[in-house]
C-alpha cells in the first residue's frame, strides 16, 4: 500500500473562484496510510496568458521545395509566487504521522489580472501547484486550476443600453432576370447581457424578389482573437442558436419573426480586460435563406457580455423602460482579413452551478444581483492543466473548467445544441 493515499489543493472560495484583487484562500491536503518522511512543502501560484498555433509554409522550387512549419507564439505573465507550507528544522527530512494533514494559505489575487478562459489557440489560466520535497528531489506534485473573474457591471458601460438596428440586403438572379432585393433588418433595445439572460429574436425581412423566405436562423458567436508577434488569428464559436422556418407570411412582401430567444451560456465577458493577447466578443448573427439556389442573407450585430446585469433606467418621459429593467426572469475590424469562421459548436458540460452565498460573492457582485446569481461551468468545455512537458511528473489528464456568473432563470434552458467537443 502506498504510504502518500492521496495529496490535493482545495479552496474554501465557491466553486474555486477568486475576483482579481481579493484573497484566495485553501489548503494543500496530505492523507497519509503511514508514516511519511518529506523535507519540505511548496505552493506555486501562478497566473498567465498563452496563445499559440502553426502554419505550414512552403518555400524553395522543384526538387528543392519544402514545408516548413512555422509557429506562432505570445504570452503574458501576471504572478508567479511561491510559499512554503511546511519545511523541516534542519536540513534532514522531518517524520508525518499517519493521517490527514491539512496546509492552510491564502494568497492575494492582484485586481490587474484578467478573466480566465481556455480555448483553441489560447488560454488565460491559473493554476496552483504544490510539490512535496524529499531527501533528493521531488518526491510528489499535484496541481489544481481556479477561476479568476474581472468583475464586468453593464451598468458602468453607457453602450450596455443602447438599442440598435443592423441591416442588409441582396438581390438574387435567376437565369437573365434579376428580381427585386430582399432586406432583413434585426432589433435590439439594449445591447448589453449577462449569461442565462434571454436575448430576444426580433427581425423583418422586406422581401421583393420573386421567391420565399424559406427559413431563418439566429445564432449568438463568440469571437475570440489570438495575438501572436506579428500575427492575429480568430476563432468563432456558435454558443447558441434557433432556427424558424414555418411562416405564417413566408409568401408576403413583409416577413417577420419574433417570440424567440436566445440563453446566453455560461462564458466569460466581453473585451477580457487587462489581456493583451487574447480578446473575446460577441455577435448576434440572423441568416436569412432564401428558397431555391441562392447566397444565404447574414445580418451581424455586435452585442455585450457582461457580469452582472443592468438595473432599472428611466426613459426621457420618466417612466420606467420595461425592457432595460431587465432581470433575468422578465427579459424577453482592423485584422479581420485574419477571420476564420469554422461555424463549430462548442461543448462540454452545461451549467452545472452551486448557489452563491458568500459575504465576498455579496460584496463583489452588489446584494440585488447576488440572490440569482449562480456559478456556471464555461460551455466550452474543459481543458487539461497537465497538456505540457513542465509537469511531467503529475499524473494526467486533470481537468479544469472555468466558472463564470450565471443568473438563474425559471423553466428555462440553453438553446445551445450539444454536439462533440470542439472549442
Amino acid at each position: 500500500m502506498p504510504k502518500l493515499k492521496s495529496f490535493y489543493i482545495t479552496f474554501t472560495n465557491t466553486n474555486g473562484v477568486c475576483f482579481a484583487g481579493r484573497e484566495l484562500g485553501g489548503a494543500v491536503v496530505l492523507d497519509l496510510a503511514s508514516r511519511y518522511k518529506m523535507k519540505a512543502l511548496r505552493l506555486r501560484f501562478r497566473g498567465y496568458a498563452l496563445v499559440h498555433w502553426t502554419e505550414h509554409h512552403s518555400s524553395g522550387q522543384g526538387k528543392s521545395k519544402r514545408t516548413v512549419t512555422k509557429h506562432y507564439t505570445g504570452e503574458e505573465l501576471y504572478f508567479d509566487h511561491t510559499v512554503v507550507l511546511f519545511a523541516s528544522t534542519n536540513d534532514q527530512c522531518e517524520t508525518i504521522d499517519v493521517g490527514q494533514h491539512k496546509f492552510p494559505f491564502e494568497f492575494h489575487v492582484p485586481s490587474t489580472c484578467p478573466t480566465s478562459y481556455e480555448g483553441t489557440w489560447g488560454r488565460i489560466r491559473y493554476e496552483a501547484v504544490a510539490t512535496i520535497e524529499k531527501m533528493f528531489g521531488v518526491g510528489h506534485s499535484t496541481i489544481s486550476g481556479f477561476t479568476v473573474l474581472s468583475h464586468f457591471d453593464l451598468n458602468e458601460d453607457p453602450r450596455a443600453r443602447e438599442s440598435t438596428t443592423a441591416e442588409n440586403e441582396m438581390s438574387l438572379c435567376c437565369l437573365c432576370c434579376k428580381s427585386g432585393p430582399i432586406t432583413a433588418s434585426l432589433f435590439l433595445d439594449c445591447v448589453g447581457f449577462v449569461p442565462g439572460e434571454r436575448i430576444p429574436i426580433r427581425a423583418e425581412i422586406l422581401n421583393q424578389s420573386n421567391r420565399k423566405i424559406a427559413g431563418m436562423t439566429a445564432s449568438l458567436q463568440m469571437i475570440v482573437k489570438y495575438y501572436a508577434v506579428k500575427k492575429v488569428r480568430t476563432h468563432t464559436n456558435i454558443i447558441a442558436s434557433v432556427t424558424k422556418s414555418d411562416f405564417t407570411s413566408a409568401k408576403s412582401k413583409l416577413v417577420t419573426w419574433s417570440g424567440d430567444k436566445l440563453v446566453v451560456p455560461a462564458v466569460p465577458p466581453s473585451f477580457v480586460s487587462g489581456c493583451h493577447i487574447v480578446d473575446i466578443s460577441y455577435v448576434l448573427e440572423l441568416i436569412v435563406n432564401p428558397a431555391g439556389p441562392s447566397f444565404n442573407l447574414p445580418v451581424r450585430m455586435e452585442v455585450i457580455v457582461g457580469t452582472k446585469p443592468l438595473k432599472e433606467s428611466w426613459n426621457t418621459q420618466g417612466k420606467s423602460n420595461d425592457r432595460l429593467n431587465r432581470t433575468p426572469d422578465q427579459i424577453e475590424t482592423d485584422d479581420a482579413k485574419y477571420l476564420e469562421n469554422n461555424g463549430a459548436h462548442p461543448t462540454g458540460k452545461h451549467t452545472n452551478a452551486d448557489q452563491v452565498n458568500t459575504r465576498e460573492i455579496k460584496d463583489e457582485m452588489g446584494s440585488t444581483s447576488n440572490e440569482q446569481m449562480v456559478f456556471g461551468e464555461c460551455i466550452l468545455g474543459s481543458a487539461d492543466l497537465v497538456d505540457n512537458d513542465e509537469f511531467e511528473e503529475i499524473p494526467g489528464p486533470v481537468n479544469f473548467t472555468p466558472m463564470y456568473p450565471y443568473y438563474s432563470l425559471t423553466n428555462n434552458q440553453s438553446s445551445f445544441d450539444r454536439s462533440p467537443n470542439k472549442h
